[in-house]
């Protein structure tokens, strides 16, 4: 039988969302991991033809025009907050232009 490779990922969850998550995965009968990658995916499967999209479009710029990369940088946590007063330390300078 073939298993997919995988890496472990850590991250920091909000307590009301593990909270949350972990209703759905009981009453769904499935594994917080089986959860996440699943929405990971949908995510994934959403937004790769767009990069993909949107790197064929840079390359057909003219050499003397510098398309911009996905730059990503750390702030501190008390600059930028969600509605939940999360901080939000991951942050693109890149505009969306959809």
């Amino acid at each position: 039988m073939y298993q997919t490779p995988y890496t472990l990922l850590n991250f920091n969850c909000p307590n009301y969302l593990k909270q949350d998550i972990d209703q759905i995965c009981k009453f769904r009968r499935i594994s917080r991991t089986a959860l996440i990658n699943t929405f990971f995916e949908k995510v994934v499967e959403e937004w790769k033809p767009r990069l993909i999209a949107k790197a064929q479009n840079q390359s057909t710029l003219p050499s003397k025009v510098k398309p911009h990369s996905l730059n990503w940088f750390v702030v501190s946590p008390n600059a930028l907050t969600t509605d939940y007063g999360e901080p939000l330390v991951a942050l693109s300078d890149e505009q969306n232009n959809d």
